[in-house]
């Protein structure tokens, strides 16, 4: 019995599910804004975070999630092929917009969110 492959939309339904679950299962004490169904900014919610110095516009440092990046935004082509990457950025590890890891939707889907877990477990971690 062949298992019915999702389309490139049921998967990302899919991550936005597991990325809600993987949010709600960091026991650590962080804040959180879910901007999207498939990213969201998490930063130390505590007083006097750590690493200010690496945080911009006077924000603690954050790490985010997002959708990858879809293309040549004059690619009609690849706009519409859309994309199948999660992005992961962290403040403490470059810039605001410097890409941490890429995590590939069918993968994130394939182990039920534990990479990404384990991912933002060890970013947020460091936010401490």
């Amino acid at each position: 019995m062949h298992r019915k492959e999702l389309s490139q939309k049921q998967q990302w339904d899919e991550v936005a599910r597991i990325i809600t679950k993987v949010l709600q299962g960091i026991e650590k004490p962080f804040g959180q804004s879910r901007l999207e169904r498939h990213s969201a900014e998490l930063w130390n919610d505590g007083p006097n975070p750590p690493h200010m110095n690496k945080g911009y516009y006077d924000n603690p440092p954050m790490v985010r999630i997002q959708k990858g990046d879809m293309g040549d935004a004059f690619d009609a082509q690849s706009r519409l092929k859309g994309t199948t990457v999660l992005e992961v950025l962290s403040d403490l590890h470059g810039g605001p917009a410097d890409v941490y890891a890429e995590l590939d939707i069918n993968d994130i889907v394939a182990d039920n969110g534990q990479e990404l877990y384990d991912l933002l477990d060890k970013l947020v971690s460091e936010l401490q």
